[in-house]
């Protein structure tokens, strides 16, 4: 009986999703800190190097033509994230979350009966329309035409630009269509990255 000594050839194992990425990011020149928490390098290297989002949002997500399972999508996911952000995404909409409420375009604060609002004939379209004490507050109207009324329901028309003028707005609202509650550079990150999960042609359920 013969037997068979010649070696085997053996596939190495595949590197788990997180050794994937960081080896793939690896190859793009960042440098790891290992004291550091490892998203916190890719952050810190788009900051410098925004113009290799695109190369970097591709090395996070799997290859077209690479056996992917869901843990792979997920662990991509996590690292788009950061990237898009450029923090810890939960911090980030944490954070974007508390301004949001400061910084909605227009106020819509609703009134019940008795309450107290202004009209101010300068700035109102039409004798239906007024704010609520603190955007009249945090607004421009000296010299305007105003008055106290007592409300008897309705809401604050501040950054209604349909029911108020543009210069009577308040510090805090100033119309649907100024408020961003995102920088440009932030948006560009995030169509960047989400240009090249759309082109992988993959979706994670």
């Amino acid at each position: 009986m013969e037997i068979d000594l010649s070696p085997k050839s053996v596939e190495a194992p595949s590197p788990r999703p997180r050794e994937r990425i960081v080896q793939t990011l690896s190859q793009l020149g960042i440098p790891w800190d290992t004291s550091l928490q490892e998203e916190y390098n890719l952050v810190a290297f788009v900051k410098y190097h925004k113009w290799l989002t695109k190369d970097l949002a591709f090395s996070i997500l799997p290859n077209v033509d690479e056996e992917a399972d869901g843990d792979v999508f997920r662990e991509s996911m996590v690292w788009l994230q950061w990237l898009m952000f450029e923090e810890d995404p939960k911090l980030a909409l944490s954070q974007l979350a508390e301004v949001s409420s400061d910084q909605r375009g227009v106020c819509g604060a609703v009134w019940g009966n008795n309450d107290i609002a202004y009209r101010c004939r300068t700035c109102e379209h039409d004798p239906t329309c007024a704010i609520c004490v603190p955007c009249f507050e945090n607004g421009n109207h000296k010299d305007h035409d105003y008055s106290i009324i007592y409300t008897g329901g309705g809401c604050c028309d501040c950054g209604d630009i349909t029911a108020w003028k543009r210069e009577g707005f308040c510090v805090r609202h100033k119309g649907a269509e100024q408020s961003s509650l995102f920088p440009s550079t932030l948006l560009s990150l995030w169509a960047q990255c989400l240009m090249c999960y759309l082109i992988t042609g993959r979706m994670c359920f």
